[in-house]
């Protein structure tokens, strides 16, 4: 598949992405690239400063590639295996940036390699109304093949959880866990907010070597592909210098709705609320 997205803004993202599976599901290959530039905002590198600092402004370039290969190992056991090429930018940074990133690299290239292990009982990816996803995968980028003085790890956890309660009626649990190195740049930590995580906050709001999230959503099927979306959780990002504290978990809630158009096509429609902070999400 081909994706490209563009608006007046100077973003655009432009993604070719490919699976294939053999044997009946046994073995599964994907793959892409992709190539995506966006104006966007740092509000600091750790809790304090993002919580009460002005947006400084950048562009974010970032263009890279991977391959996956997932190999079942029973019916809901997999493991996989991976490489991925990064390459991320922050070009025509302002002063504020500059001073909140001063000494730090503004270019980064790394090829890494990942390794993960997870069970799925899920009927389907997508719209899923029953059943367990959970994944842990670890990554290393060695120092020889990015351009930082370090090795740089990353350990990913993830848990969802589907229940259907009632007619037409979902419960969705999603607890996720991101862990990047002491040694790990500005531009490859973890981000919080966005479309899927945490909506309620710009995505990098809060930003920090380590994330934790959960959320807890009620789907409810209406008519016709007509469905609404209740949800709320919590998250932080901390780092070494600017460890885990409960004061500093962030809080989300919202609502939204979705109408399947069919198999392929729906239009999305959310509001999400933070703290001091609001995001709305028009998908088609």
């Amino acid at each position: 598949s081909l994706t490209a997205t563009a608006s007046l803004t100077g973003y655009y993202d432009v993604t070719i992405y490919g699976a294939n599976t053999f044997r009946k599901g046994k073995h599964r290959l994907s793959y892409g690239v992709g190539l995506c530039s966006e104006p966007t905002y740092l509000w600091g590198l750790d809790y304090a400063t993002a919580a009460h600092n002005d947006a400084g402004e950048y562009t974010s370039r970032d263009y890279g590639a991977w391959l996956n290969y997932r190999y079942a190992i029973t019916r809901s056991l997999f493991l996989s295996l991976g490489t991925k090429y990064q390459n991320i930018a922050a070009l025509h940074p302002d002063a504020h940036t500059m001073q909140m990133t001063v000494g730090l690299p503004h270019h980064i290239y790394a090829l890494g390699f990942d390794l993960g292990v997870g069970i799925d009982t899920r009927q389907r990816v997508e719209y899923s109304t029953r059943g367990i996803y959970a994944a842990v995968e670890v990554t290393a980028q060695p120092q020889l093949l990015n351009n930082t003085s370090s090795n740089l790890y990353a350990l990913n956890i993830t848990f969802d959880y589907y229940q259907p309660l009632w007619r037409g009626a979902t419960l969705a649990l999603d607890l996720y866990g991101e862990f990047h190195g002491r040694s790990t740049p500005w531009l490859l930590r973890a981000e919080l907010g966005g479309e899927s995580r945490m909506r309620g906050y710009y995505r990098g709001r809060y930003n920090g070597n380590n994330l934790v999230a959960a959320q807890v959503e009620l789907r409810q099927y209406v008519w016709e592909g007509l469905g609404i979306g209740l949800w709320g959780g919590a998250g932080e990002t901390f780092s070494h210098d600017d460890r885990f504290a409960w004061r500093k978990v962030l809080p989300t809630y919202g609502a939204g709705l979705r109408w399947s158009l069919n198999a392929l096509m729906a239009i999305r429609l959310e509001m999400a609320f933070g703290r001091d902070s609001r995001y709305f999400i028009l998908g088609f």
